[in-house]
This record gives C-alpha cells, structure tokens and sequence, in this order.
C-alpha cells in the first residue's frame, strides 16, 4: 500500500489512458504490424539469390598467343608476312640489316647439309664448294675459310693416299687367301706324309726284327732304315715349312690390321676436324638468326600488334608480333581476390562480361569453372580461376563473338544461394 501510495500522476490525459481499454481498431493495428514484420521475416527466409564473385578474366586459347620479341635493335630489312597471314613454324618473319645476306646463309647452310650426306661415304666434297666465289661471308669468312681447308685435306687423303692405302689393302689381302690356300695344301700334304711314314715305320720295324733274326743281310735292312729316316726328315720339313707359312699369313694379317687401322684413324681424324669447323659455322649461323631473324616457331595466324615498315628502326626486346595457334580451345583464366575464393567450387557457372563488346549490347559469354589454383599468388595478390567455355564465344544473346590474340573482360562466378535474412545476419556478424 505504502509502495502504491507513492504513485503520482503527472498528467490528467495520460491518466485517462491508461485508464482505460485499448479500442477494437488499436487492436487490429497492432496485429497487422506484427503480422507485416513476420510476413518480412518469412518472405526474407524464403527468397533467395546467388551470391556473385567477381574478378577480371583473359579469353585466350589452351596454347596461348606466342609474343615474337625483338633480339637486338635494328632496321627491318624485310617483312614476307602481312597481318593475318597463315604461317606454320620455320616461316621468316622479319629479317633485319645485316652484312651477310640470307640468301649466303642458306647457300652456308646447304652446303653443310651435303658435306654431311656426303661424308659418311667418303664421296668427294671439294665440288660442293663450287660457285663460293660469288658470295662475301664477312663475319663468317674466316669459320668458312677453316671448313674449306679441313675439306680439301679430307679430299686430298681420300683422293690420293686413300686410294693407295686400299691398294696395299686389296693386295695384302690377296696375300693373305694365297697363304691360307698353300697352308691348307701344306696341311693336306702333311697328313698323307703322315701316312706315308708311318707305313715307313712299320717297314722298317718289320725289316729290324728280320735283321735280328738273322734272315736278312744287313746291308737290306740300312736301307730300310734309311729309308724310314729320310721321310722322317721330310715329314718334319714340312711341318716347318707350314709352321713358317703360318707366322707368314699372321704377319700379313698384322699389315692388313694396321694399315687398315690407320687409314681410319687419319678419316676419322679428319672426319673429326670438318665437323668441329661445321659446328663452329652453325654456331654462327644460329647467332646470326638470332640478331637478324626473327622465325616462328609455332603455326598460327601473325598479328602486328604495332605498325611496321621496312626501313623502320626497333629496338631491342620489343613486341613485334603475336602468333595465334590454330584449332587450340579457347578457355579463360580469371584472377580472383582472396575475399570469398573459399565459395569457388569446380563446376559453377560463370558470366563473362567482355571490355570489347558491351554485354548490354552483345550480352554475356558462359562459362564454367573447369580448375581452382591451390596456390596464392602474392604478387597479384589472387588466386588464378581456370574457365571453360561450353559454347565457345557464342553469347546469351546467341551473337558469336570474333576472337582476336586475347579479349579482356571481367567474370561472375555463381555461387551458393542465400537469402536475404542470412545475408543481414551475416552482415551484423561483422559489427
């Protein structure tokens, strides 16, 4: 009573409302308010909408385009491709000023390529250089000079003592089968001797044993000695004789191995010495393709991303040509920030929104994400986002798009749906 009691009023007007019963319309108000803030709440629960991770992408093929950089600065001498040409890998590209002429560079090099064919078959190499007279090498004179001469020395031997040396060869050798021929004579006569004495021996056994039997006078049984011992004598003579035949043919044998032995030895070393003056001039070719060609190594359709001339002067390590594979897939590569990389998934649709054809106008490319990098990339500060386009570059609209070296654009990778009250939820997680 006491706590009640000390209750005061302020005001007669708020007395009088808390006096008495809400009305029927102030009752309704208030369930229709609660009921709109649940119908917000649920219909906040319900309608959902994927979220977007966006990030810039480069179109460009599984092969990319190849850059053709500048080696050294120079004029352009010469420029056989035009924009958009089809070109195939060895095409010249750009030659550059120089003092030795390309056509002396490829005279150099398929004079290389006949000395090697002919070389392996000791065939005559001087006439490969015929007509030498015409062309000037400059820087590579003295590399030529030095071929040249290792050449007509390889020619020289091969023309001369070469051909001496096989005579010795073929006529040893003739000795050698003479040899073998008189030794397997000799080895024949031997083994019928051998008979021959021994039938000698038993003769002169049986003519022994008479002898000491008193049944024949001694002078018949001298002469069967003698007899026996005369063809014992011969018989050894001629194993001599095939034993002196034998240390003959190896002698020969001996020859053959050493004079054959040499005569390769003296190719091989010259052999040795042409290649090491080819290689030596290849080197030189290959640092002159290097400063003054410029060559593509791949096939594809040229690019001239800059205006070129002949006469114009670049510079070193500057872009002068971009190379587009033919038939490579097209796929894009997408760099993404580390803020919600985790919600990239393989398989999730991307939109692809291209700097070079307004997406208002052409709409947007779809792709899918074909492979997520596991690694950050520090520099750039992102994750790389490999893409594949299922369509190619046929757009919502159904435009098909021209691809031209590489097209830039930025990608929305759809992922997870979430409602609106999940997201303001998630946004007061972050207060």
């Amino acid at each position: 009573m006491k706590h009640k009691e000390e209750i005061t009023f302020h005001s007669d007007d708020i007395q009088e409302i808390l006096g008495h019963v809400p009305n029927n319309i102030i009752r309704w108000g208030i369930t229709c308010v609660f009921l709109v803030i649940l119908s917000i709440i649920f219909f906040s629960w319900l309608i959902k909408y994927p979220d977007i991770i966006s990030g810039q992408i480069i179109l460009t093929t599984e092969y990319p385009p190849l850059k053709i950089i500048s080696q050294s600065t120079g004029k352009i001498t010469k420029l056989p491709k035009d924009e958009n040409d089809k070109i195939v890998a060895g095409d010249l590209i750009v030659e550059f000023s120089n003092q030795v002429k390309l056509n002396e560079i490829n005279w150099l090099k398929n004079l290389i390529l006949s000395i090697e064919n002919q070389i392996s078959t000791n065939r005559n190499i001087v006439a490969l250089f015929q007509g030498d007279s015409i062309y000037t090498f400059d820087t590579f004179q003295s590399a030529y000079n030095a071929l040249k001469k290792k050449c007509l020395d390889y020619n020289q031997y091969i023309t001369k003592t070469h051909l001496y040396t096989n005579e010795k060869i073929t006529n040893i050798t003739k000795k050698v089968k003479h040899y073998q021929t008189i030794i397997s004579s000799s080895k024949k006569e031997i083994e019928l001797y051998k008979k021959e004495l021994e039938n000698e021996k038993d003769f002169y056994q049986i003519n022994r044993e008479l002898f000491q039997e008193k049944a024949i006078p001694k002078t018949q049984f001298m002469l069967a000695e003698n007899e026996f011992y005369n063809k014992k004598q011969l018989y050894e003579n001629l194993k001599r004789r095939l034993a002196q035949e034998e240390v003959e043919i190896t002698n020969l044998q001996d020859q053959l191995l050493d004079l054959k032995f040499k005569n390769d030895e003296v190719i091989r070393n010259l052999k040795d010495d042409i290649f090491l003056n080819i290689a030596e001039v290849k080197s030189l070719i290959s640092g002159w393709q290097e400063n003054y060609l410029l060559i593509s190594p791949i096939s594809g359709t040229l690019s001239y991303p800059k205006n070129l001339a002949i006469n114009q002067n670049v510079n070193q390590n500057d872009i002068l040509f971009i190379v587009v594979p033919d038939k490579s897939p097209l796929i894009g590569n997408m760099q993404v920030f580390p803020v919600g990389f985790g919600k990239v998934k393989i398989g999730q649709s991307v939109r692809i929104k291209l700097d070079n054809y307004p997406f208002q106008e052409y709409g947007f490319i779809n792709g899918l994400v074909e492979t997520v990098s596991l690694t950050h990339n520090s520099l750039e500060n992102s994750y790389r986002v490999k893409v594949f386009l299922p369509d190619g570059l046929t757009t919502s609209l159904n435009k098909n798009l021209e691809f031209k070296s590489e097209l830039v654009g930025i990608a929305e990778i759809v992922t997870e749906d979430l409602s609106i009250l999940e997201r303001i939820i998630f946004k007061f997680r972050k207060l």
